[in-house]
């Protein structure tokens, strides 16, 4: 999945980074991060980026319900 690259991308990039923190939603996230993988050439879907969301919320879930 070229997710890992785009987010290596913008990780080295600080206006990249706050123009994903300021999306004020994730529609609004996942539409900046299609537009500028895009735009780089990453070839980042929007069904990868629900599956990572998923994945992720799983993951916060399991490590809370264990505290």
């Amino acid at each position: 999945m070229d997710f890992d690259r785009f987010l290596e991308f913008v990780m080295g990039d600080a206006g990249l980074i706050g123009r994903l923190a300021g999306c004020a939603t994730e529609e609004e996230l996942f539409a900046e991060v299609l537009s500028i993988g895009c735009r780089q050439g990453f070839g980042v879907e929007a069904s990868d980026l629900a599956e990572i969301v998923r994945a992720n919320r799983r993951a916060w879930l399991e490590r809370w319900t264990r505290q």
